[in-house]
């Protein structure tokens, strides 16, 4: 086996070629690649293409606000039309309300999933 001061000795002998002389007027002749002016007419369809979803989400906001409202308003109403109801039940005083209330609020929240029902279902085990 070679020790380190023989090979240093034959690395020595080989040194990185240089490169030919032609390497610099090719890579100097290289140019940027020019720019090409962008018309106006881009950017103004751009911007037209930009306003018109704009318009469009704006638009589709307001149908879906328009649809909604109503049956929101309905179901507010209901709510508290129920909400009167169980409390005239319940003793039509401050804790009759407070009962009614605690009972709506469980009343309207939504039951388990149907998976989870699945999870839960005494013929799967």
């Amino acid at each position: 086996m070679k020790n380190d001061e023989d090979l240093e000795r034959m690395l020595a002998r080989y040194r990185p070629a240089s490169p030919p002389a032609s390497l610099r007027h090719r890579v100097l002749a290289i140019r940027a690649p020019r720019q090409v002016a962008v018309s106006r007419w881009v950017w103004i369809a751009e911007a037209a293409a930009v306003l018109a979803a704009i318009a469009m989400h704006l638009s589709a906001t307001r149908m879906v606000d328009a649809i909604t409202s109503p049956l929101v308003a309905a179901a507010a109403e209901e709510r508290k039309s129920m909400l009167i109801e169980a409390t005239n039940l319940l003793g039509n005083g401050e804790l009759g309300q407070r009962a009614a209330e605690a009972w709506l609020l469980t009343s309207l929240e939504p039951g388990p999933s149907p998976s989870q029902q699945m999870r839960e279902a005494s013929w799967l085990k």
